[in-house]
């Protein structure tokens, strides 16, 4: 719960970098009614998807520095996530600053927003705020 008594929607993060933004903006996270979960690695994601699907959103890292010998792409993880968790909305957090040369933009369905680093965290949680406005 939140500061006013509200429950937290659960979001599901899977980023390679765990000193992005994740750590630094939690507690303005938390107060805007969100908490999460994050994961590195993947695989580890995949695995607490197929366990638990009780998250409200998602979040994927659309390149895993590293990880290429798992076999893992983000839209790997989209797909995991639509078939636990169809409802989620999913949102693919990008480093490239130009969101028209990301691969696969506009071709990944069940894909709410592909939003850039250089957005923010604000931005996703515009977006999310907008989306569970609309389906409560």
């Amino acid at each position: 719960m939140n500061d006013w008594g509200f429950m937290l929607r659960k979001i599901l993060v899977v980023d390679d970098d765990p000193a992005d933004i994740w750590g630094v903006g939690r507690e303005g996270i938390r107060e805007r009614g969100y908490s999460i979960k994050h994961f590195s690695v993947p695989r580890k994601a995949h695995k607490y998807m197929e366990e638990n699907a009780d998250y409200d959103g998602a979040i994927f890292d659309v390149k895993f520095e590293g990880c290429n010998s798992l076999n893992y792409s983000v839209f790997d993880l989209v797909n995991f996530s639509k078939a636990y968790n169809p409802q989620a909305p999913i949102i693919v957090f990008t480093g490239y600053n130009n969101k028209n040369s990301s691969s696969g933009k506009g071709l990944t369905p069940g894909v709410l927003s592909w939003i850039t680093r250089s957005d923010g965290i604000l931005e996703v949680l515009k977006t999310f705020d907008n989306y569970f406005s609309l389906h409560p």
